[in-house]
């Protein structure tokens, strides 16, 4: 039933801004940009934003490596293609991060690294996208002239910093004190991932990939903008489209749909971009995710019947070791 209740609250929460957005902008301008987009910069934006998977691929098999887990690039990419697929077709069944962490478990891997080094890979993402919003504070300020806008940026910021904080404390958690079994199963995991991931070689690493990852994201803004025959500054897209993309992380819709449209048009349009326009440029980007993502459906049906049926009949921390694990 909480399960349930998360799925509805989610469809809810994408379903009340799509309404939105469709009720308050001009579909016919959205209509008119999509149909004159130009194919040749909208194959070069997806191509960047497969780079960015394949980028998040490699920060992953960092972390994984670092916890002795063996992943091979071809394997982290095989494996973070399935979670994606898995987050925007099914976010909220079986969630993308826990297809990973089960996959990896199937290949041999220990549940409590496998979870660590995700939840690391989570946490480097997480960081880096909130260096970067810091660092062009000022000038997002200087674009941004609304308060409530402000207001809502800084927000973002103090909630994420406080996630990370949260999650990093709970290695520090007595066991005394972690009196239920879950919280200090968690937090066990966490302690050992960040005595072993977070060495400053594997961090920096992952800092930096994460960072790279981020501005291809970016990029693939401009890009689809470049398509779509508007103009928009570099600098501009380089400090609006960060919050964006924090925003859409966010586990309260269904794979950020309507969240990311919502927040894209109003971050562009400090940009002078006019709402049609933005929202024609993040469907762009959300059916770009989503075509990649389908790549991820071919690699799961090659994984096998048995694993598939195994993924939905047993729990995560039940599945035995039956094989070992190979690159």
């Amino acid at each position: 039933m909480k399960r349930r209740g998360v799925i509805v609250a989610k469809i809810a929460v994408s379903g009340a801004l799509v309404w939105y957005l469709v009720s308050s902008i001009d579909l016919a301008e959205s209509t008119e940009r999509l149909t004159r987009f130009d194919a040749g910069w909208g194959v070069f934006a997806l191509a960047v934003l497969g780079l960015t998977f394949l980028v998040g691929a490699l920060r992953w098999r960092v972390f994984a490596r670092r916890l002795n887990i063996a992943l091979t690039i071809g394997a982290a990419l095989r494996l973070s293609l399935i979670g994606q697929f898995f987050g925007q077709v099914l976010p909220a069944g079986v969630g993308g991060d826990a297809v990973r962490a089960w996959l990896l478990v199937r290949r041999g891997a220990d549940i409590g690294p496998s979870v660590g080094s995700i939840v690391l890979d989570r946490l480097a993402g997480l960081a880096a996208l909130l260096f970067m919003i810091a660092l062009s504070l000022p000038m997002t300020l200087t674009l941004v002239d609304d308060a409530n806008m402000r207001w809502g940026l800084a927000l973002l910021l103090v909630v994420g910093i406080a996630a990370i904080a949260l999650l990093l404390g709970l290695s520090y958690l007595p066991h005394t004190i972690a009196r239920w079994r879950r919280v200090r199963s968690l937090a066990d995991t966490i302690r050992a991932a960040r005595r072993a991931g977070l060495s400053p070689r594997p961090a920096l690493s992952a800092f930096g990939l994460s960072l790279f990852g981020h501005l291809l994201s970016v990029l693939t803004v401009f890009l689809l903008a470049k398509g779509l025959g508007l103009t928009i500054a570099p600098l501009a897209c380089l400090v609006l489209v960060p919050p964006v993309v924090l925003v859409a992380i966010l586990p309260i819709s269904i794979a950020g749909w309507g969240v990311r449209e919502g927040a894209m048009v109003a971050a562009l349009g400090f940009a002078g971009v006019a709402a049609g326009d933005a929202l024609a440029i993040s469907i762009l980007f959300g059916l770009g995710a989503l075509a990649i993502s389908l790549t991820g459906a071919v690699f799961w049906l090659a994984q096998g019947r048995e694993t598939r049926r195994g993924l939905f009949g047993v729990r995560l921390a039940e599945q035995p070791r039956t094989e070992t694990a190979t690159p």
